[in-house]
């Protein structure tokens, strides 16, 4: 670890102790299906509610519409919203992770990559991959064998994103064995019909527009036998702890991403994107309606986080 990101690190965990003194000891009593602050959510854009609901009314062809957090917004606006999220907050994107989830997440995403069992002949595309997190653990769990024969392709709509993604792979060594292209998890228009063997997303589908068209390109994609794995914010099964969870992410993250990152309002985002994405019996049927086969769902931290397996037969 370079000295300026071990500087970060510490500075991050000094605002984290901050924000965490000033944390309300209140929770909520029952789970937020709205934004607790009454504001109708944020608006990536930067245009007022006011402004995109005249924009709808004018363009018949807007009148369809999805959420982005809690704002119901037009469909053909969203990937534009979440793309300015993320390009926000890539600088600090791996940094912010490990303060959000207390460290949490590494543990998460090894067992991940733990459980896809990657060979020297398999591959892999990362979708919604972004800074390569999830390629780069591969490829140290593989180090010791050798190196894959084909370079793990790491896809992401994201400009910003893919290019901490490259700054990361060359300081790592890795830059020969992990490509990074732009593409969409609804399109995948880089991807051929039945060339994958494994189709990774770590913490991605619920920024997707159409998370089920999502899993039809997956399908596409993914060879006979080929494997979908996703790993995704979910319900939290325990009443408790879900009123803990529901009072740490509304207070804490918003502040923890303002205090490291200026940014208050991408992390407003990404909380309540977690509470419109589909819960783990749900998004399992999802997967069984794309037409997925062997379907496995595993909790970790009571349900904070779901790992989802399918194969295509």
């Amino acid at each position: 670890m370079t000295l300026s990101l071990l500087k970060n690190s510490r500075r991050g965990v000094s605002v984290f102790h901050r924000a965490a003194r000033s944390l309300s000891t209140t929770a909520p009593k029952e789970r937020p299906d709205r934004d607790p602050t009454g504001s109708g959510g944020i608006d990536g854009s930067g245009a007022n509610e006011a402004e995109h609901s005249q924009k709808n009314s004018r363009d018949p062809e807007q009148a369809e519409t999805t959420h982005f957090g809690f704002q119901d917004i037009p469909v053909n606006e969203k990937s534009d919203r979440v793309g300015g999220v993320f390009a926000n907050v890539a600088e600090n994107y791996d940094l912010m992770n490990d303060l959000m989830s207390g460290g949490m997440h590494r543990r998460w995403k090894a067992n991940f990559v733990r459980s896809l069992g990657a060979t020297l002949d398999m591959k892999i595309i990362d979708v919604a991959g972004g800074t390569g997190d999830i390629s780069f653990r591969i490829l140290d769990d593989l180090k010791r064998i050798g190196a894959l024969e084909s370079p793990i392709k790491v896809l992401d709509p994201c400009e910003p994103m893919l290019k901490v993604g490259r700054r990361r792979a060359s300081e790592l060594n890795y830059s020969g064995q992990v490509d990074f292209e732009i593409d969409d998890a609804e399109e995948l228009s880089t991807v051929a019909d039945d060339s994958v063997d494994a189709y990774l997303i770590s913490f991605g589908m619920r920024n997707v527009t159409n998370p089920a068209k999502a899993l039809q390109q997956a399908l596409r994609v993914l060879r006979r036998g080929g494997r979908f794995m996703m790993l995704e914010f979910a319900k939290v099964d325990n009443p408790i702890g879900e009123q803990l969870y529901d009072a740490y992410s509304f207070n804490m993250i918003p502040r923890i991403g303002e205090a490291v990152t200026g940014d208050r309002a991408s992390y407003i985002y990404l909380v309540e994107s977690i509470r419109k994405f589909p819960g783990q019996e749900e998004f399992g049927a999802m997967m069984e309606d794309a037409g997925f086969k062997s379907i496995q769902k595993e909790n970790f931290s009571f349900g904070v986080v779901c790992q989802y397996s399918g194969f295509k037969f």
